[in-house]
């Protein structure tokens, strides 16, 4: 669609198909000839047939448009889209509500503060639902990340006092020197120093720099870490040899991967590059359990039936004398403190 002012986001678009009102799930930012594109799913049960489509935002509405229904395959990929955009949402929700705020209300009781008086930092925020949280909490709360599309995403947003949002590079973040109290990054170390792509399966394959560059981003959060500060990192485990989040197709939910990938780190590597940054930083596993939702591998027979295992042997994690499996390959996903 033509004609949106930049500031149109997903709350301010109707997509009308005869009686029927789409849900818009995304809107992208305007192309160099003005357009935007929107992603409106039918309601379920839609029956086949002729319908007129339109679109109305800011009190301007489009022409209305002859489309058919028709039973037809899904495009996977756009399909996929959409999922992963909703499982986003309800992943950030969780994970800090009952895994990380608990971490951050903590580290204000081991040093005597009140949130108000911390600055807290999401490096690779996304959609920007985390800073939010941090910032409902009294944090001082802000976030980066590197995808411009998620301006808009920011924008549909409420804006709340005591918090920011900005486009920058993990490995150039645009604050001095011991900024922060708190940082956080989650799932975005894995995606550093490889390059990634569909053709038609998910393949990556690391770049020559790899090393080098997840080093300037570990260093780079460690530059804006405060003393004493905490850094929070998690990611898949490379060590485990099943890799849930990066699915090798639309329809499967899980892949095999081997060391020799080079692309999801484990503990020891972490630790090296965090070694060789700051040896006086200290780096522990904690126990992933609580911060799953368990809706992406629950669509699957497999997710169904270890769930409650997986639960259960990650709960085991937090117990004395059965920490060390946090950051064992028994541990299928690394949360990882780093303490200076």
């Amino acid at each position: 669609m033509c004609g949106l002012r930049d500031s149109v986001g997903v709350a301010d678009i109707e997509v009308l198909m005869g009686d029927l009102r789409l849900n818009v799930e995304y809107v992208s930012e305007g192309s160099t000839d003005g357009q935007k594109q929107i992603n409106a799913r039918l309601p379920r049960n839609t029956r086949h047939g002729e319908y007129k489509l339109c679109v109305r935002a800011s009190g301007v509405q489009s022409a209305e448009v002859p489309i058919n229904v028709i039973p037809a395959k899904s495009n996977p990929r756009l399909e996929r889209f959409a999922i992963n955009l909703h499982d986003e949402e309800v992943g950030v929700h969780h994970r800090f509500q009952r895994f990380y705020l608990l971490r951050f209300q903590q580290f204000c009781r081991d040093t005597g503060t009140q949130p108000r008086e911390l600055r807290a930092l999401d490096c690779g925020c996304g959609n920007g639902i985390s800073v939010e949280h941090l910032a409902r909490a009294g944090f001082q709360a802000y976030g980066i990340d590197m995808w411009r599309t998620r301006v808009q995403q920011w924008l549909d947003r409420p804006r709340l006092p005591r918090s920011g949002l900005c486009v920058a590079d993990g490995m150039r973040l645009p604050f001095s020197d011991e900024s922060f109290d708190l940082v956080i990054s989650s799932g975005v170390l894995e995606h550093i120093g490889v390059d990634e792509g569909w053709n038609p399966l998910y393949c990556v394959r690391p770049r020559a720099n790899q090393t080098a560059e997840r080093r300037r981003f570990i260093a780079e959060c460690l530059r804006v870490l405060r003393r004493p500060g905490r850094l929070y990192l998690d990611h898949p485990n490379g060590a485990f040899p099943v890799d849930f989040w990066h699915p090798r197709d639309h329809k499967s939910g899980a892949r095999w991967h081997w060391p020799s990938e080079k692309f999801l780190p484990t503990f020891d590597e972490v630790r090296t590059l965090v070694d060789g940054i700051d040896s006086r930083v200290h780096v522990r596993a904690l126990s992933p359990a609580g911060r799953f939702t368990y809706q992406q591998s629950g669509r699957h027979w497999y997710g169904r039936l270890l769930r409650f295992p997986a639960e259960s042997l990650l709960k085991c994690m937090r117990a004395p004398g059965f920490r060390w499996l946090a950051k064992s390959p028994l541990n299928p996903y690394l949360v990882l403190e780093i303490e200076r």
